[in-house]
């Protein structure tokens, strides 16, 4: 009869410990695990045969959500022709929906810009919306490694931001362009959401010449993060920093996440599995207290069966509160969408068998305990 019993409550501490683990199975593929973000590109139209472009400084400015980021594109521009009066220049950004407010100054003076369609032809619409709407580059930041992956999210908005600059002949100056660049989410290939970010320099190519590039990607003053980027980036104290003498034969992309608190690694199992094992050390505690005072009750019967019985339901709604508080209090879950809510009550469920059994059998010995009877077996149960 022991030894079945044995077997029985093994058995539901096993089924108990199946109802743990499948949410954990089944929240990866809750709702849409990736949404698309912005991406940036030159100065358009860039067909010219007398401006050049002297060189670039491309910077990208985490948030510290690293979510978004502040681009600042410094351009030194050069006028080798005749002078220009209201010359049109054209930066597009393809956001995801947010509206996206760009800046432009030229040698330190602001410039006004106005958001329009532009003086374009529908093919050459069509043309530039096709260029900006590809993205061919997912990396992830933990392995370096590209992968191939498909976005979820609304559409895309393409969106023209306009402005005339007066360049003399000969003329030099810097342009500035900021805008605020948000990064496309990936939130189910580690434990926190890994953002990408695109920006395009190829279509560069139709100045009449590019002289140096360099990019940089800095993050908040103490971040401790992931990157991984499709150029020959280099860390250079709290950034990672490119240099090209034209531009590359890629656009960019890179990756961030973020590393702090992920003390087991970047993979969100461990966590749980911690987080599952701290609940059932808790049951079986939980469950030694409501057998210790269900033991004072009259009659053996009666201390195992209401210490059972306490011990699956009270205890057991103890531990299903433990059990989702715990894991939604671990930094490193706090990303897991409704993953540790689900997989709290499967631990929950599998604490209050654990902590039946061990509050039947406290009950029990301290029944026999308190009555001065021994145990058949020399103390063994």
């Amino acid at each position: 009869m022991r030894l079945t019993g044995c077997r029985h409550r093994i058995a539901l501490l096993l089924a108990a410990w199946l109802l743990c683990l499948l949410p954990a199975a089944a929240e990866a593929n809750a709702g849409p695990p990736r949404v698309s973000g912005d991406t940036g590109g030159p100065l358009l139209p860039g067909r010219s045969d007398q401006v050049h472009v002297l060189g670039e400084s491309l910077r990208f400015d985490l948030h510290p959500g690293l979510d978004r980021a502040t681009v600042t594109a410094r351009y030194r521009l050069a006028n080798r022709g005749p002078a220009l009066e209201a010359q049109p220049f054209i930066f597009v950004v393809q956001d995801s929906g947010e509206r996206v407010d760009l800046t432009a100054a030229w040698q330190g003076h602001p410039v006004p810009v106005t958001m329009e369609w532009g003086p374009f032809a529908p093919d050459e619409l069509a043309e530039m919306a096709a260029a900006w709407t590809t993205v061919d580059v997912w990396l992830d930041p933990v392995t370096g490694e590209p992968y191939s992956d498909h976005v979820y999210g609304q559409d895309t908005v393409l969106r023209y931001f306009r402005f005339t600059l007066d360049l003399p002949a000969e003329a030099e100056g810097e342009l500035v362009v900021t805008y605020d660049h948000v990064a496309a989410r990936d939130r189910t290939r580690w434990t926190y959401p890994v953002y990408q970010y695109h920006y395009l320099l190829l279509p560069a190519l139709g100045w009449a010449s590019f002289g140096p590039l360099e990019i940089r990607v800095a993050a908040p003053e103490g971040t401790r993060w992931y990157f991984a980027g499709n150029l020959d980036f280099r860390q250079e104290g709290g950034e990672y920093v490119a240099e090209y003498p034209g531009l590359p034969d890629a656009n960019l992309a890179f990756a961030v996440m973020n590393r702090s608190g992920l003390f087991l690694g970047p993979r969100p199992a461990p966590y749980y599995w911690l987080g599952c094992a701290v609940v059932l050390l808790l049951a079986a505690a939980i469950g030694g207290g409501i057998g210790w005072l269900a033991g004072r009750l009259p009659g053996r019967g009666w201390a195992a069966g209401v210490g059972s019985l306490g011990g699956l339901l009270l205890g057991g709604a103890l531990d299903v509160w433990l059990a989702v508080n715990l894991l939604v209090a671990i930094p490193a879950l706090r990303e897991q969408a409704y993953g540790p809510a689900f997989v709290g009550i499967g631990g929950g469920l599998a604490g209050a068998v654990v902590s039946a059994i061990v509050a039947g059998r406290v009950a029990r010995r301290t029944w026999l305990a308190r009555s001065g009877v021994m145990p058949a077996g020399g103390g063994k149960s």
